[in-house]
Order: C-alpha cells, then structure tokens, then sequence
C-alpha cells in the first residue's frame, strides 16, 4: 500500500505515525502498537486474551510482542494492520511504525547519502594477523568501529579495572564489524572471510514517495 493510505489509516484512528530504519525483526514493515484493556478481568483472563490474540497472529503470518502493559503487533502488510484493527475495536491503539515495503532486511534506510554505505559483520575466531593485513592495506576506504580496533590490536582498550591487562589472542574474541566506500574492496573482504562472515548491509539514503 502507499503512503497516502498509511497515513489515512493513521488519521483515521488517531495513530501515532513513525518510521523505521530497517524492517521489524529482519521480517515485517508495520508495527502495531496498543493497550488491552478489561474493567473486571483477572489478570489471568487478561493473559488469556493475549494468547488467542497471539494465535490470531501466528494463524496470519503476523508476530505479537508484549512489553509490559503494551502490545505491539508486526505484520508484513498494511492491510493485514488494517483488519487487526477493525476486528478489534476496543482495543487502544496508539502507534503505526512501518518500513518501506519491497526492500530487503538486508537494506538500512539513513536521511542523508552513508560514507561507508556497505556494512560486513564478521563472527567471532578470525585470525587477528590476517585481518590486521587487510586493514592496513584498505584503510582508506574502510572504517572500523573502536571495539573492532581493540580486537586488531591498534587501539588500546579502555579498562575501568586497575592494573587489568587484558589477555593477548591470536584471533578475534567478538564480532567486529566494517564498512566500507569501495564495493569493490568490501566484495574482497567477503571473498577472503566468507568462512566467517555473518551479515552483509547496505546503507541507503530513503527515497521519499507521497
């Protein structure tokens, strides 16, 4: 659906509106958000009517998430939102969030054009020597957060423990994460860590469609 519709949908019911940077859960575009209230329920019917709305949900290829007294529903659909909300009316909906349909999770969406749009997350146990190779020879079109500076040994970790030198190791002990302004240089990163390599991203100025 476009865009004119959610925000029809969202003046309809007086909705909270907001956008997000990627997909919900790497998987939907709409969040839903709202309080279920009851006047006499226990709280253990009141726990009930949120598991037959999760089996509503789970039945529709939708996802529900309960942060103390709130809901949040998430679906892939705007229409899928729309009927959740006409089926039921007493509850107190306060909030649509959605990402673009059509884009990929794999996509984060930035106001303004990214310096280092591809982003690669490496896991953990990749030799320290080899990645400290790379970085040196491609440095001037990568960038490298602090933590990932510390596990290649050119940035000194700050301890808040007197006297706590921390342990020397030949390979990586979290996941470190780059990004770089070449795509051809970050496809020869992935070539040569592929064995490790945990999730590719690409950073992306957002499109605005009416």
């Amino acid at each position: 659906m476009s865009l004119y519709q959610l925000k029809k949908l969202t003046s309809k019911y007086n909705l909270k509106f907001t956008k997000n940077d990627r997909k919900f859960y790497k998987k939907y575009n709409y969040k839903l958000g709202y309080y279920m209230f009851g006047e006499g329920l226990s709280s253990e019917e009141y726990l009930d009517k949120i598991e037959e709305q999760r089996v509503y949900v789970s039945l529709n290829n939708m996802y529900l998430r309960r942060e103390r007294n709130r809901i949040n529903v998430y679906a892939s659909s705007l229409s899928s939102i729309k009927k959740y909300i006409e089926i039921n009316p007493n509850f107190d909906f306060v909030e649509i969030g959605y990402f673009p349909e059509g884009i990929p999770h794999s996509i984060k969406l930035r106001k303004s054009e990214p310096e280092y749009p591809w982003e690669v997350k490496l896991r953990r146990h990749v030799k320290k020597e080899t990645l400290k190779t790379f970085w040196e020879t491609h440095q001037k079109t990568m960038w490298i957060n602090s933590d990932s500076k510390y596990e290649l040994d050119v940035e000194k970790h700050k301890s808040y423990i007197r006297n706590w030198i921390p342990p020397i190791r030949p390979t990586t002990w979290a996941v470190t994460t780059w990004r770089f302004n070449d795509q051809d240089v970050k496809n020869l990163f992935v070539f040569t860590f592929c064995e490790y390599l945990q999730e590719e991203t690409l950073f992306k100025k957002e499109e605005i469609h009416e």
